[in-house]
């Protein structure tokens, strides 16, 4: 094995390889999970316990539902959410079908959305009530035949009657399907470690947002590496982790279904990440010891005027992304927590985190960090490559990880051009 410079400076304990992995994907963890500890709670939703056994009921009686409704291995079903509950049993239900989820933006246009979907193609697309009407709207120029919908509440309120709201004739409400097929299992389908777990739309940065393919297998890897580089301070089955980014971002689906799940941990969930005054109060209440965010959630719960020395003190460690964290923004939350805030640098294509900072470790300030555990990192020339720049020389960043994408959706020359 080659010894890379930044070996060195990893904390004491991280492993330069995990290999070789599990042929595990995140249905695997969650039924090991399930049979271990049944009753243990995979999620906290406005204070709801929601445990194992319960979510995998549920997205056991909606594969079920999938499957009649002629969902086949590699359909794309698209999911229009907030962070709830629901969200997760629709992840796990499109896998037991054999599906691929597309999480996608709902602030996004209408016209945005609409092209989203004709891109994938999608026949059957989940959605809460809110955005219910905007998808009724494009429908009839979309591959969209049926569409389910959720109510925002059908986790705290489950035995209630519906809020008064209508839906179409030929579209399902989520709660009459979930009791249909209650105690249903879908067939018997073979997902496999390499099959497509889900396409995430790019920030289309560098252009028009691109579909990107990414494995079950990549799932469980990253959530490994980055369970391995934090593992001095992070325990399984012992840590409860804030989610407050959203799920159709690469950072939250891979803290939440990699890392938290990975580790067996509870993922706690922020629905609406602009209610700094519930963030807070969550953090308190249920001695949240992780979390990932974007640095405008880091200044916005130091400018939250309620704030006190004391109230985030549970957090052992914070971790900052999707943006450059400010030094200032760094030390003031920290002064907050009982850890550290560590930095990641990734993108869409390459899963939750290609460097991140040690969890104990030396900090340098402007640092995005090293590279996790088997991920290779060459600085090259821009135009050509094929190049390696000398130390201290601007160039771009080239890596190879086994947590990379698959490619991007039906666009074979781009994906050609950016894997090499």
């Amino acid at each position: 094995m080659t010894d890379y410079p930044w070996y060195k400076s990893y904390d004491p304990g991280v492993p330069h390889s995990l290999e070789p992995y599990p042929r595990k994907t995140i249905l695997d963890v969650i039924a090991e999970a399930r049979n271990e500890r049944p009753d243990y709670p995979m999620l906290i939703y406005q204070d709801r316990e929601v445990p194992y056994r319960e979510i995998e009921d549920e997205s056991d009686a909606l594969a079920a539902a999938f499957v009649e409704m002629g969902v086949k291995k590699g359909d794309r079903v698209a999911a229009l959410f907030l962070n709830c509950p629901q969200e997760y049993i629709v992840f796990f239900a499109a896998w037991k079908a054999g599906a691929i989820i597309v999480p996608l933006n709902p602030l996004y246009t209408e016209y945005e959305l609409e092209s989203r979907l004709n891109d994938i193609t999608a026949e059957v697309v989940v959605v809460l009530n809110l955005w219910y009407p905007m998808v009724k709207r494009f429908q009839a120029r979309t591959s969209v035949k049926k569409v389910i919908v959720a109510e925002f509440d059908d986790y705290t309120n489950s035995g209630k009657e519906k809020a008064g709201s209508a839906i179409e004739q030929g579209d399902y409400w989520w709660m009459d399907l979930t009791r249909k097929y209650a105690g249903k299992k879908p067939p018997r389908i073979e997902v496999k470690p390499e099959d497509t777990a889900m396409i995430l739309f790019s920030g289309g940065t560098t252009g028009t947002p691109k579909g990107v393919m990414e494995s079950h297998h990549s799932l469980v890897i990253t959530g490994m590496q980055v369970a391995a580089w934090f593992n001095a301070i992070t325990l399984q089955w012992d840590e409860k982790f804030l989610v407050p980014l959203p799920l159709f971002h690469s950072f939250g689906i891979y803290a939440s279904f990699g890392m938290a799940l990975v580790q067996h941990n509870v993922s706690v969930l922020i629905a609406n990440p602009r209610d700094v005054k519930t963030m807070v109060e969550t953090i308190k209440k249920h001695g949240i010891t992780n979390m990932g965010a974007a640095p405008t959630m880091f200044i916005s719960l130091l400018d939250y005027p309620d704030l006190k020395m004391g109230d985030l003190k549970s957090l052992r460690m914070a971790t900052s992304g999707a943006a450059p964290l400010m030094l200032d923004t760094k030390v003031r939350f920290e002064e907050h927590i009982s850890g550290r805030v560590a930095e990641g640098y990734s993108l869409t294509e390459s899963g939750m985190a290609m460097l991140t900072t040690p969890a104990l470790g030396k900090w340098k300030e402007g640092s995005i960090g090293l590279p996790l555990p088997d991920t290779i990192i060459k600085i090259v020339d821009i135009e050509d490559s094929t190049k390696e720049v000398k130390q201290g020389e601007a160039g771009e960043i080239a890596m190879k990880a086994p947590q990379l994408m698959q490619g991007y959706w039906n666009r074979p020359e781009e994906t050609k051009e950016i894997l090499r």
